[in-house]
């Protein structure tokens, strides 16, 4: 779970490097996406390890919101996981190419760590999308 603030910061930075599904999260209000979006990680990490996951990898924060964002309002089917996935690995390759120069090492470890968590989400991410699938569906429609 995030706040109002920090949900506003992550569809600027999506709209600022132009990820893909910035218009999926945008049909949803703030507090919606602030009850979705809980930042690198699963659910059931540690508040400490958490908010140090996404202190290091701060780039990537705002391809996580969409991934998030896509994991809570899914239909749980696997297709709909491998596109969450591949949209997380195709938005983070765009931060990392949007934000620092191909000459500027950061572009290529933004990369890198975009590959690692691309891999832990396919190998170990099905039952965090699960989870975050049942959540979802308990809860009253709130599209806007």
């Amino acid at each position: 779970m995030s706040d109002e603030r920090t949900v506003v910061r992550m569809l600027e930075a999506c709209r600022c490097y132009g990820l893909s599904g910035e218009d999926f999260c945008r049909q949803f209000p703030l507090d919606v996406l602030a009850e979705d979006y809980n930042g690198i990680g699963p659910e059931w990490f540690p508040e400490i390890l958490r908010n140090a996951v996404n202190s290091l990898c701060a780039d990537l924060c705002a391809a996580a919101f969409v991934h998030d964002i896509r994991f809570s309002h899914s239909d749980g089917s696997v297709e709909q996981f491998v596109a969450a996935n591949d949209e997380f690995r195709a938005n983070g390759y765009r931060i990392a190419n949007g934000k620092y120069s191909w000459y500027d090492p950061r572009r290529y470890i933004v990369r890198h760590r975009t590959r690692v968590f691309y891999r832990l989400l396919v190998a170990f991410g099905w039952t965090a999308y699960i989870a975050a699938y049942i959540k979802g569906r308990n809860k009253p429609s709130s599209v806007g």
